[in-house]
């Protein structure tokens, strides 16, 4: 990314990769319980070890809901919910696009309000 002078990486993984899923929204869903959940933790840490402009996206679990009345979390917050719209993924996708300052360098966690 460095030599073809790519500016932003946005990488979707997943909700649970830090452990971050409180036993009210369902802790089964945590990596320590979940090892299928590994590789997108590796795949985190190595794109939060380089010098890139990235932001992680750890959404919840997909649905196809028509609103975009969602919480962030950041790294280290506990998540807020189970289950996010698709849509509002993609909103958070397009304010990150046009924002190239709000959530660099950071995880962010996207769940329905």
């Amino acid at each position: 990314m460095d030599r073809a002078n790519v500016g932003r990486l946005l990488f979707i993984t997943s909700m649970g990769i830090y452990n971050e899923i409180p036993a009210s929204v369902s802790a089964d869903g945590n990596l320590e319980h979940n090892p299928m959940l590994q590789t997108y933790r590796d795949a985190a840490d190595i794109i939060e070890a380089s010098d890139l402009n990235y932001t992680v996206i750890r959404p919840g679990w997909f649905d196809n809901g028509d609103n975009t009345d969602y919480q962030v979390t950041k790294k280290g917050e506990p998540f807020g919910g189970h289950d996010v719209s698709r849509e509002s993924i993609a909103d958070l996708v397009v304010h990150l696009v046009h924002d190239p300052a709000y959530g660099s360098r950071d995880s962010l966690g996207i769940n329905r309000k």
